[in-house]
């Protein structure tokens, strides 16, 4: 019986970095910038193949380096910002010489016939750049690159449930099949099954509000500020109540001290 780990397949760092040298290794040649665009944005975004041409050029909001990503397999769609500049640059060159080359298209990544580039052509691209690298043949189709994002994602800090929305899992289980793969996610999860404080935690917010301690001192803070906020409520009413003048003054504006106010 096969276990996760033969099912999924992702790229080491030596792997990424010799793909990507071998992406990279030509440019002026026909095609580069998009082939570029495409694999940054493939990776960046964990796409798979489908959805690489799904991808609208009306959809991608220049000024806030957004685009917004349709997911298959009844998968959430999503709007991701680019935060990574040599993706998003990548993205720019590309857009910059798109019309030069290619039908006039709403879609982001067309065919010369104005149709959506093809799976077929994507997993041909990718097994042409491993094909100068010692990245081995079970690796060599495009959907490899979504698992590796999800496996960064996680080493980087994620949670599973960012790492859920960030790759449009519905099911938190698609998800959890990653952490086999990231020590920071397992890190993570033996140290609220531990209690220790020593270990490293995937999300140091929540481990902080769920300690006793932390939230019997919020505790104490909050009943000291409502005791104050209580004091100086019941001193304003005082003033008011003793107060001979026909006229109150707030923040330089003149209220009138009516029968409502000393009420």
């Amino acid at each position: 019986m096969s276990s996760p780990k033969d099912k999924i397949k992702y790229l080491e760092e030596w792997e990424v970095n010799a793909l990507w040298k071998s992406i990279y290794a030509e440019p002026g040649t026909l095609h580069y910038e998009r082939n570029v665009a495409i694999f940054e944005l493939g990776k960046y975004c964990a796409l798979r193949a489908g959805e690489v041409g799904m991808l609208r050029l009306n959809e991608v909001n220049l000024e806030k380096r957004q685009l917004y990503v349709r997911r298959e397999k009844n998968s959430n769609s999503i709007m991701l910002r680019v935060v990574d500049n040599s993706v998003w640059d990548a993205l720019l060159e590309y857009i910059a010489v798109r019309r030069n080359y290619y039908t006039e298209s709403d879609y982001l990544f067309p065919s010369q016939k104005g149709v959506p580039i093809s799976r077929k052509q994507l997993d041909t691209m990718f097994k042409f750049y491993c094909s100068r690298t010692a990245i081995p043949e079970e690796k060599r189709h495009f959907h490899v690159l979504r698992h590796t994002r999800a496996i960064e994602l996680g080493e980087q800090g994620a949670t599973i449930y960012e790492i859920q929305w960030w790759l449009g899992h519905k099911n938190i289980a698609n998800t959890q099949i990653y952490a086999q793969f990231t020590t920071r996610l397992q890190s993570g999860l033996y140290a609220k099954l531990s209690g220790n404080e020593s270990e490293p935690c995937a999300d140091p917010v929540q481990m902080i509000l769920q300690d006793k301690r932390v939230n019997a001192i919020l505790d104490f803070i909050m009943q000291q500020i409502r005791t104050v906020d209580a004091n100086a409520k019941h001193a304003r009413v005082n003033a008011l109540n003793s107060s001979n003048f026909d006229f109150l003054e707030f923040d330089g504006e003149e209220c009138q001290n009516d029968e409502k106010i000393k009420k």
